[in-house]
C-alpha cells in the first residue's frame, strides 16, 4: 500500500501497489467507511471521477464529497503522476 503524497486531515488517501485500471484511489475514514475515487476522463482540461462506496448505507457526507472534489481538482497532474510510479511501475 502506498500513501498518496498529499493526504487531508482526518482521512487516509492510498493506492495498493498491485492495483489495476483505471487509475483511481482510496481515501478511508476509519471506523466510518471507505471509497473508491475512479479517475473515468483526465485531461488538461477537463476532469471527471467517479466515487464508489463499499458500504451503500454509509459513506461521505456532502461536505466531504466537495472537499474530495476539490482535492482532486487540486491534486489532479500529482495523483496521477503517483498512479503511475505507485502502482503501474510495481506489475
Amino acid at each position: 500500500m502506498g500513501r498518496a503524497d498529499y493526504q487531508l486531515e482526518g482521512y487516509e488517501i492510498f493506492w495498493y501497489s498491485n492495483d489495476h485500471d483505471p487509475p483511481h484511489f482510496n481515501i478511508e475514514k476509519r471506523g466510518h467507511w471507505g471509497i473508491k475515487i475512479k479517475f473515468t476522463l483526465s485531461t488538461d482540461k477537463h476532469l471527471e471521477f467517479e466515487m464508489v462506496w463499499q458500504n451503500q448505507n454509509r459513506g461521505p457526507s456532502s461536505k466531504e464529497k466537495k472537499l474530495f472534489g476539490e482535492y482532486i481538482k487540486q491534486h489532479q497532474a500529482h495523483l496521477l503522476q503517483e498512479w503511475e510510479t505507485k502502482v503501474c511501475k510495481q506489475n
